[in-house]
């Protein structure tokens, strides 16, 4: 639930409405040929962007932020999302080039780079998902799938398994990713650890 919470809070502020619908229709062609032309560095100014539009909406909170793997697991959570939805955070995201955003990972995170990263995607077990969904996200963003159980008081598993998994993807520097059980409800988790 905090998670979910946290990804509602994130977007709220940033006029995810339904009005937002009808101008994103009007400029779908625009955006597709923006999206065309981006270059690195529109990915480095619309990552700082959404950096300053949290830590601006969190006000006088102590916070630190990493723009970049917020983007990471919504542009993860942009490529599983159709219709609606999809136009709407595609919108509030700047339009941005998935390609794009997956070169200045690789290049931050290459050799001699800035940094080490590490995605996943954890699904409920049973719970159907689309296989080229993951081959996209493991294609642009290195990310693993795996399929764990929420439910049936096994929330505390998950928990472990994922603080396990950031520690050794972060070679210890982030021992507690998760503090909080998932809600048995919980169908999928879309993680980012740099």
């Amino acid at each position: 639930m905090k998670l979910a919470w946290l990804l509602l809070c994130l977007m709220a502020p940033l006029g995810i409405q339904g009005g937002v619908l009808d101008v994103i229709r009007a400029r779908k062609t625009q955006s597709a040929l923006r999206r065309s032309e981006q270059t690195l560095d529109d990915v480095v100014r619309g990552n700082n962007g959404l950096g300053l539009r949290i830590v601006q909406t969190l006000g006088e909170q102590n916070v630190l932020v990493s723009p970049i793997s917020v983007n990471i697991v919504l542009h993860m959570v942009l490529m599983g999302a159709r219709g609606r939805t999809a136009y709407q955070m595609s919108a509030q995201m700047g339009h941005p080039s998935s390609p794009l955003m997956s070169q200045l990972l690789r290049q931050m995170s290459s050799p001699g780079g800035a940094t080490d990263h590490a995605s996943a995607v954890l699904i409920q077990e049973g719970a159907p998902f689309n296989a080229s969904y993951y081959r996209e996200i493991n294609q642009l963003f290195d990310a693993s799938l795996a399929t764990v159980q929420f439910a049936e008081g096994r929330g505390k598993d998950v928990v472990k398994e994922v603080n396990e998994w950031a520690s050794k993807k972060t070679r210890g520097r982030i021992p507690r990713f998760l503090e909080e059980i998932p809600e048995e409800s919980t169908k999928m988790l879309v993680l980012n650890a740099m």
